[in-house]
């Protein structure tokens, strides 16, 4: 027969027993043992010290830590450590030298400038002031490995009565970490007595051009285009501006033709497209559009247009759109137009609002029509389509046709 103890004392006990006749804990059958127990204290019994013990608890277990999760952060670190240096390698640039250019007044003030520019912004500055008829500074900077031998200047040739100035540089697409890449930082004077035809672009950086304060400046076309740059044309207090063809594209940055403080200049085309930036225009006081379309857009960006009392010969459409972005149209016409016409707004985005806000003559009838899938539409008579009194019957019409899918419409006239 296997002998069985108590588990509160270690005594043994009988099988039939209720209770143990040592200590008198209840004796529960699952709770027994079958080998004496051991305490940590002793008990004399009958002249015979007997020890018990309790039995040991079972040993936990824990498993051992996954060196995998130590290794993760050290492979990290392996990989992105050079990533970085190498970023940081390829992104130095130091200053090389610089180049001067100037073209004197020798056959006449007609000017074809052709720029096409890897890497660097191109700033335009009309200064009269000068005695040349063209001056340029260029900055050349470079990669660690980069030479002034292989950056470049101006040129020009004399072509009949015109001047034609040029620049081109591309860096070449084998440069390792670019450390042989190199940027010109161009800087551009004009006369203005020079009538310009401008074809300027840049892959990588920004194009402005500045004239402040001049009268009866003449520039043939305007024509800028940057890959990844803003494009800003500033014509401050300028009277009897002619332009050309102005056309402004950009692929990410932002578009400013301002003419804010100018009055009497000329357009005959008016074209501004970004694909990541918004758009700013104030075509001035008085401006004369001599063009059947303008058309502006952005994909990501707002666009906000002004003018005051623009002069124009031909029916006008304005082709206005920007998929993520809001629109705002403000001007004031209450100067009667040299003959009548209409004036056909085209403004729609996908997310944001469109707001117009005109303050016009009375001999000006007024159409507006606004459509929102989520959003609301506040025309002057409180409706989504308003049509001014005699709208017919007026010597010219303007049309508003206005969409968002996700933005608020308003329109306001005051006469």
């Amino acid at each position: 027969m296997v002998k069985q103890y108590c588990e509160s004392c270690g005594a043994e006990v009988t099988n039939d027993g209720s209770f143990c006749i040592s200590c008198g804990a209840k004796i529960e059958q699952k709770k027994l043992y079958s080998e004496p127990l051991r305490s940590s204290y002793s008990e004399d019994m009958q002249g015979e010290t007997k020890v018990y013990s309790r039995p040991k608890e079972k040993e936990v277990k824990t498993r051992p830590k996954r060196k995998g999760l130590i290794a993760i952060p050290i492979i990290l670190a392996i990989i992105i450590i050079p990533v970085i240096t190498l970023t940081t390698i390829s992104s130095i640039k130091t200053e090389l030298g610089t180049f001067t250019y100037e073209v004197p007044m020798t056959v006449g003030t007609a000017v074809d400038l052709n720029v096409n520019n890897d890497i660097g912004s191109i700033s335009i500055y009309y200064d009269d002031t000068l005695t040349n008829l063209f001056e340029s500074v260029i900055t050349v900077k470079g990669g660690l490995r980069a030479s002034l031998d292989n950056a470049v200047n101006f040129n020009h040739e004399i072509v009949g009565n015109t001047t034609v100035i040029t620049f081109n540089f591309q860096n070449p697409s084998s440069s390792f970490l670019n450390m042989k890449s190199i940027s010109h930082e161009i800087e551009i004077y004009i006369n203005p007595q020079a009538i310009v035809d401008f074809n300027v672009e840049s892959d990588t950086g920004s194009i402005d051009c500045y004239a402040e304060n001049y009268d009866n400046v003449v520039i043939a076309n305007l024509e800028f285009a940057s890959s990844t740059g803003s494009i800003d044309f500033i014509a401050e207090d300028m009277f009897n501006l002619t332009i050309g063809d102005v056309i402004l594209e950009t692929s990410t940055g932002s578009i400013d033709f301002d003419l804010s403080s100018s009055t009497n200049s000329s357009l005959t085309a008016l074209e501004l497209a970004t694909s990541t930036g918004s758009i700013d225009v104030d075509l001035g006081t008085f401006t004369y559009l001599n063009c059947s379309i303008i058309d502006i857009y952005t994909s990501t960006g707002s666009i906000d247009i002004e003018y005051t009392n623009i002069m124009y010969s031909n029916d006008i459409e304005w082709e206005v759109s920007t998929s993520t972005g809001s629109i705002y149209l403000t001007f004031e016409q209450t100067v009667i137009p040299i003959k009548n016409i209409t004036m056909d707004f085209t403004l729609e985005t996908s997310t944001g609002s469109i707001g117009v806000d005109c303050h016009i003559t009375a001999s000006i009838g007024i159409e507006m029509e606004g459509a929102t899938s989520t959003g609301s539409v506040d025309l002057p008579n409180g409706h989504d389509y308003y049509i001014s009194p005699d709208f017919a019957l007026k010597s010219s019409q303007y049309s508003f046709h206005m969409s968002t899918s996700t933005g608020s419409i308003t329109g306001n006239v005051q006469y």
